[in-house]
């Protein structure tokens, strides 16, 4: 038994090479068709405001007005806002650090890729999509992204990244875990010195750890002044003036629901002024969602603006 499982290992560590080498010639690609960043990608006000613009948050946009649509317990908004703020850190960071790594050399996958390339390392683990195409593969610890670079002539993994708006102890033991065995697991694609790398807001928490393959980069701005652009997308940003903003879209869902449960029946029939908010939303959101996904196939997945 125990020669058929080596065996296994030795003839799935050629798929293991080239899985690496097929990614870094797709993302190559990719890069090729985009352009840099046109702003200082030091400034708070700068980064929020072209994100703003791109495809990335118009789709992250649409998904999370889909989902207030409907009547949510305030657990259930809680949990969109928290997914919702984690997709649109992660699009921005990875922008930013994308931007930063064409200059430095090395091949930095996006998290699409970089789930692809976990997928054929654990090929038998069940993918899951979460809210905002946040893709899981079970209990395996998938990163956000990998930076691929030589090693003695060959392509090797030299960095793992994680984006992280939350300084909790146990989830970074559990991420810092999941590195340490990847590694010893896959020690053909991994280079000698590769290491974890967290990507965190200005003044957190984790910034006090010190371990030898740890390293750590901030984004110019902090939790607070990152909630606070979360806060002004739900109070006051609207892609069309006659759409609402969230929070009228999620005022909308609890009034009509409480209606309904007053009445007693759920099929009763909207008022023409909801009939008329709901169509403009809807409508709203069609134009913003065409424009996006027309634009995304274009780049084949990447942002336009990146």
């Amino acid at each position: 038994m125990n020669e058929k499982v080596i065996g296994y290992r030795e003839n799935f560590k050629l798929s293991e090479e080239d899985l690496l080498h097929n990614l870094v010639a797709k993302q190559q690609s990719k890069v090729e068709s985009t352009q840099p960043l046109g702003f200082d990608v030091s400034s708070r006000r700068a980064i929020f405001a072209w994100f703003k613009t791109t495809n990335d948050f118009r789709l992250a946009y649409r998904e999370l007005v889909r989902y207030c649509l409907m009547p949510r317990t305030n657990d259930e908004i809680n949990m969109l806002r928290d997914n919702f703020a984690g997709r649109l850190y992660q699009d921005m960071t990875y922008a930013v650090l994308a931007n930063r790594q064409s200059k430095l050399g090395g091949v930095f996958l996006s998290s699409e890729s970089t789930l692809e390339l976990y997928k054929g390392l654990y090929p038998y683990a069940r993918l899951s999509q979460n809210p905002f195409g946040l893709g899981a593969l079970g209990s395996i610890s998938v990163p956000d992204g990998v930076v691929i670079g030589k090693d003695h002539g060959k392509e090797k993994v030299i960095a793992v990244c994680q984006y992280t708006l939350s300084g909790r102890r146990e989830r970074f033991e559990n991420i810092y875990s999941g590195f340490q065995i990847h590694k010893m697991s896959f020690p053909g694609i991994f280079a000698k010195g590769a290491y974890l790398l967290f990507v965190v807001p200005e003044k957190g928490g984790l910034l006090r750890e010190k371990r030898k393959d740890l390293h750590f980069d901030v984004m110019p701005f902090n939790h607070t002044q990152f909630r606070d652009f979360i806060n002004g997308i739900y109070n006051f940003y609207t892609p069309d003036g006659d759409a609402g903003t969230v929070n009228d879209v999620l005022a909308w869902g609890r009034e009509q629901y409480g209606r309904l449960l007053r009445l007693g029946n759920r099929g009763s029939p909207l008022t023409q002024e909801n009939r008329e908010f709901l169509s403009r939303v809807k409508n709203a959101f069609a134009k913003e969602s065409n424009l996006a996904l027309a634009q995304r196939r274009r780049y084949n997945g990447f942002s336009s603006h990146i």
